[in-house]
């Protein structure tokens, strides 16, 4: 009776447990999916690669053998984020927000696979905690919100970590399923980010030096993870023999230029540290919510370059605090990694924190080149260490404190899902009061609206956009892709000499412009109607 009692107690307890973070993890769905067709950013990159798959769909063009361009560079990544949009846009409808479902799937996939990564290394209840606090981060929940070929990175990263440490805790190397998930890791994960292109790889050829050190057979399976990694890449290859290796060229000629500032090695380690300590504390609190690496210790500047930002802290003195956490945050996180490193026995314990370290130090020494122009977007690749830190930080203290003050230590973690709750809810705040749109974003449901005006107002299939340089170039290329659809074409003239004879133009502007406009090369405003959708101000000129 009393065994039946205090087991009751502990299944009660347990349930109660799962309970909570399954309701957490449902918040993370909501966060994922509300209002994803309105609030989807739209902008111009994301326009470029739907034209892609569109394109594609409508039978005008064929699969691509190469993907989109990595930044500031003319080299390729491979295609594979275009074959999720077209698969996704294949089975749900041929639309932005569809196309960028795979992303949406992957994110909220990527939960439950952090979950069973972390708890190869911690206990359950810590786990479930951190998992939890990952289903509600402003930083994973933004990426999720959109289609971009990063943005899937988390879920082929833990897919990459949890197979390898798998794959190296298996005594005899037979079983198949690790390598083939490895493989499939690579092969995508490679074509979605060109540091993947090298992170990857080099942390598998660490990990299987460290299985030869210990005499294991994994022959069969570095054979399959090679067989697979290369099929998921055969487009690629074949552009490559089609072409003489002319994206190889590519990729070499932006490696020279990513690795200009090479002499300033201390310059950028300082970056990288730096960076690495903002994008720890961002990613498990958001509350300083810094995109741009390099201002960490200039208090004044950062507080006025992002006092319109997402983030909870406007105070100075607050600002301050927290980026004082976020520096002993990660040197306690990352000591304590050590120290755990040093001390386990545990054979298949140790190898998570020996994989850990291993992909974080090839990861900063691969940042290192492009510290000059580092964001914290770049970080979406360790994504997972402030989790970790934040894990054996944890630990340890439940460790030396009395059992019954344990769940005042997880406390810490509600409070930080809470943090992040408030943030994502403020960023909300533009998008649900149709404000989201402005030279920066191109918000899919606001321009919706925008479009639906001038298709409304255009006389002809013909317009014309002009206006002020950052809001053209941000919906020029939304207009075009969505005003397509209702047969209208939309040139961006760069005199009057380019306006056909009656052609009316859309002047897109910003509505609140703190010093008045300059007309601008296109003359001839005989006649003008003005509406204002947010932030934007359309101006009907005929």
């Amino acid at each position: 009776m009393n065994h039946t009692g205090i087991l009751g107690a502990k299944i009660s307890r347990r349930t109660v447990f799962v309970m909570m973070w399954l309701a957490i993890f449902a918040l993370g769905i909501f966060f994922r999916t509300y209002h994803f067709h309105d609030w989807l950013q739209f902008s111009p990159d994301e326009v470029r690669d739907a034209m892609v798959v569109r394109n594609v769909l409508e039978g005008k063009a064929a699969l691509p053998l190469l993907g989109p361009i990595a930044g500031g560079t003319n080299f390729h990544l491979g295609p594979i984020f275009y074959y999720f949009e077209y698969a996704a846009a294949s089975i749900f409808g041929n639309a932005p927000d569809k196309m960028a479902y795979f992303d949406l799937m992957t994110s909220i996939a990527s939960v439950p696979l952090l979950l069973l990564f972390l708890r190869r290394y911690f206990r359950t209840d810590i786990a479930l905690a951190l998992s939890a606090l990952m289903s509600v981060s402003y930083f994973l929940v933004y990426i999720s919100r959109f289609a971009s070929n990063p943005n899937s990175i988390p879920f082929f990263t833990l897919l990459f970590l949890f197979a390898t440490l798998r794959m190296m805790e298996e005594r005899d190397g037979r079983r198949f399923l690790w390598p083939v998930l490895i493989g499939t890791a690579i092969g995508v994960g490679v074509q979605l980010h060109t540091l993947l292109l090298l992170i990857m790889p080099t942390v598998t050829v660490i990990v299987w030096g460290i299985l030869l050190a210990r005499k294991r057979s994994f022959w069969r399976g570095a054979l399959l993870v090679l067989a697979v990694s290369v099929l998921f890449n055969v487009p690629q290859i074949v552009s490559e023999v089609r072409t003489n290796a002319s994206n190889v060229q590519e990729f070499l000629k932006s490696s020279d230029t990513q690795s200009g500032g090479r002499g300033k090695f201390f310059d950028n380690a300082v970056t990288v540290v730096s960076c690495q300590i903002q994008a720890n504390a961002e990613i498990v609190s958001s509350v300083e919510n810094i995109k741009v690496c390099g201002d960490m210790f200039d208090v004044g500047r950062a507080m006025k370059k992002y006092q319109d930002t997402p983030g909870v802290i406007h105070s100075p003195w607050l600002f301050e605090l927290a980026m004082v956490a976020s520096v002993l945050f990660s040197i306690a996180g990352y000591l304590l990694v050590w120290y755990g490193y040093r001390r386990e026995v545990d054979p298949s314990r140790k190898d998570f924190l020996s994989l850990f370290l291993v992909y974080n130090t090839v990861t900063a020494l691969f940042f290192m080149p492009v510290a000059s122009h580092m964001e914290l977007r770049y970080y979406v690749i360790v994504f997972f260490v402030p989790f970790v830190l934040l894990g054996c930080i944890l630990s340890f203290v439940m460790e030396h404190m009395p059992k019954r003050r344990h769940p005042g230590v997880l406390a810490v973690v509600l409070l930080l899902i809470v943090l992040n709750v408030a943030v994502v809810w403020k960023a909300s705040t533009a998008y649900r009061e149709h404000r989201a749109s402005d030279g920066d974003n191109a918000i899919l449901g606001e321009v919706e609206v925008m479009t639906r005006y001038i298709a409304d107002h255009a006389p002809s299939k013909a317009v014309a956009v002009t206006g002020e340089k950052a809001y053209v170039r941000r919906f020029f290329p939304a207009f075009s892709y969505l005003l397509d659809r209702s047969g209208i074409v939309v040139s961006q003239p760069k005199d009057a000499s380019d306006l056909s004879e009656g052609m009316v133009r859309f002047d897109v502007a910003a509505a609140h412009s703190k010093k008045r406009r300059q007309p601008d090369a296109v003359s001839g405003d005989a006649g003008t109607v003005r509406k204002q959708f947010g932030n934007v101000m359309l101006t009907i000129i005929r």
